[in-house]
C-alpha cells in the first residue's frame, strides 16, 4: 500500500512538472540574446542627442530627444522634438514640440531633458541665461496637451532621474550651487506644482546619477560623491542614500566608485553598476544590497577596459538585472545577472559608429531596448560665413537605437 502511494506521488509530481513545461517551456531552457536590429536616426545635421523612449504597449514606441542645428540664415536652432516608432523601429513621424503661447522668434536653448517609460510626459531643462524647467504632457499624435513651467526660481540644476510615485513624481540630480554642488531631488504633484525639495551634501560634490523609488513616495539615491576635475577624474565614492516618502535619509552605505547606477527587483534586493576607473579608462562592477543597503553579494566585473563607464541597469520580469554599457572601438554591450550576483550572459552589439555611451535601457517581457548617441562622420558643405563652424565639417551625433530580444535555446 505505501509503495502505491509514492508511486502515486510520483506520479503527479511528473504530471505538474510537465504541465509546467508545457504553460512555460523556456523556463527549462536557456534564454540566449539576439539583435533583432540596429538602427541610426538623424532629426538634422549638427547634434542629435539624449534620446529618450517611451513604450505604447504591442504598438511601438515614442522617442523624445534633442537636436541644434545650422538654419538657413546662419546661426544655429534648438529643438526638442518626439518621433512615432513602430515595433521594428521605423519613423512614422517627427514633430517639433512648441510650448503654447511661444511668440514666433522666441527660442527655447534646451539642455536636458526626462521621461518616463510608460507615460507621454516630459521634464525639460532650459539653458543658461534661462533656467526655465517644464513639464510637458503630449497625445497619441504627439500634439501638446499641457505645458507649465515648474516655479523653480534661477537656481541651476542638473536633471537625471525621474519616477512616479501614487500622489506625484520625484525628480532628482543635481544643484549647482556657488561652492560644490549636492545631490538633490524634488517632489511634484500631477499638476507640477512643487510639494517640496531637499539636497544631499557629504563634503564633497555629490550628484544624484541613479533613483528607485516606491508607490508610496520612499526612495533610494545613488550618487557621485568626490572631488573632480573639469573631466571628471578624481578621488570618488559612491552613496547610496535610502529615504522615507518626505527625503529623511534611514540608512546609507558609501564606497569608492562612480557613475553608479540602481535598479530593484520585486523582491527588494538592489543592484549598483559602478566604474572604480578613471576616463578614459573603465573598471565596471556590480554589486547586489538588501533593503538595508548591506551587501548581498561581492562586486561581480563586468568589463575593463577603454570607455565612457556610464552604464544604465534595469530589471527583467523574471527579477534578474540588464546593465547596458559600451565597450571602446567595439559596439554597445548587454550583460544580464541574476539576483544571487551570477552573470547568466552577455552580448556585445556590434555597431559601425563609436557610440559614446547608452543613455536609456528600456525592459519589456523578454526584450531590451538601448538608446545613445552616435558619432558620425559626415562630410558638409564648408560654410566660411560661419566662424562657430568653420573648421567643423561634420555630423557630430546621431540617435542610435537597438533592439535585443531573448529567445530559448535549441
Amino acid at each position: 500500500m505505501r509503495t502505491r502511494q509514492i508511486y502515486l506521488f510520483v506520479y503527479v509530481i511528473l504530471i505538474l512538472a510537465e504541465t509546467a513545461y508545457s504553460q512555460n517551456p523556456a523556463s527549462s531552457q536557456q534564454l540566449i540574446p539576439k539583435t533583432q536590429w540596429i538602427k541610426l536616426y538623424s532629426e538634422d545635421n549638427w547634434t542629435d542627442r539624449d534620446p529618450k523612449l517611451i513604450n505604447i504597449a504591442s504598438a511601438g514606441y515614442y522617442a523624445v530627444g534633442l537636436s541644434s542645428f545650422r538654419n538657413a540664415e546662419t546661426s544655429y536652432d534648438y529643438r526638442l522634438w518626439i518621433w512615432k516608432l513602430d515595433l521594428q523601429g521605423n519613423r512614422i513621424w517627427s514633430k517639433k514640440v512648441v510650448l503654447p503661447n511661444t511668440k514666433e522668434d522666441e527660442k527655447h536653448i534646451w539642455d536636458k531633458l526626462l521621461c518616463l517609460n510608460n507615460e507621454r510626459l516630459i521634464i525639460v531643462r532650459e539653458s543658461q541665461p534661462k533656467t526655465g524647467t517644464w513639464l510637458i504632457r503630449f497625445n497619441e499624435e504627439g500634439d501638446i496637451s499641457f505645458a507649465k513651467e515648474l516655479a523653480m526660481g534661477r537656481q541651476s540644476y542638473v536633471l537625471r532621474n525621474i519616477a512616479k510615485i501614487k500622489d506625484g513624481y520625484l525628480i532628482s540630480g543635481q544643484e549647482l550651487g556657488d561652492n560644490n554642488p549636492d545631490a538633490w531631488i524634488m517632489k511634484i504633484d500631477s499638476d507640477g506644482n512643487i510639494l517640496w525639495q531637499k539636497t544631499y551634501d557629504k563634503g564633497k560634490a555629490e550628484d544624484a546619477t541613479s533613483m528607485v523609488a516606491t508607490e508610496d513616495g520612499s526612495f533610494i539615491l545613488a550618487a557621485d560623491c568626490g572631488e573632480y576635475n573639469k573631466f571628471g577624474g578624481g578621488p570618488s565614492n559612491v552613496w547610496i542614500i535610502k529615504c522615507d516618502s518626505t527625503g529623511t535619509i534611514l540608512a546609507e552605505t558609501l564606497f569608492p566608485g562612480r557613475h553608479p547606477t540602481i535598479a530593484r527587483t520585486a523582491n527588494n534586493i538592489y543592484a549598483v553598476s559602478y566604474n572604480i576607473a578613471d576616463f578614459p579608462a573603465v573598471e565596471s562592477y556590480v554589486v547586489g544590497l538588501d533593503s538595508k543597503l548591506n551587501k548581498i553579494w561581492e562586486p561581480q566585473l563586468l568589463y575593463k577596459g577603454n570607455g565612457v563607464g556610464m552604464y544604465k541597469i534595469e530589471t527583467d520580469n523574471r527579477n534578474n538585472f540588464i546593465i547596458a554599457g559600451s565597450k571602446f572601438m567595439e559596439g554597445l554591450c548587454l550583460w544580464k545577472i541574476d539576483q544571487n550576483g551570477k552573470q547568466l550572459w552577455s552580448h556585445l552589439i556590434g555597431t559601425k559608429n563609436p557610440t559614446t555611451f547608452v543613455e536609456l535601457l528600456l525592459t519589456k517581457d523578454n526584450e531590451f531596448l538601448l538608446a545613445g548617441s552616435a558619432g558620425i562622420i559626415m562630410p558638409m558643405p564648408h560654410d566660411a560665413n560661419n566662424q562657430q563652424r568653420k573648421d567643423m565639417q561634420w555630423d557630430i551625433s546621431d540617435i542610435l537605437i537597438a533592439n535585443i530580444t531573448e529567445a530559448a535555446s535549441n
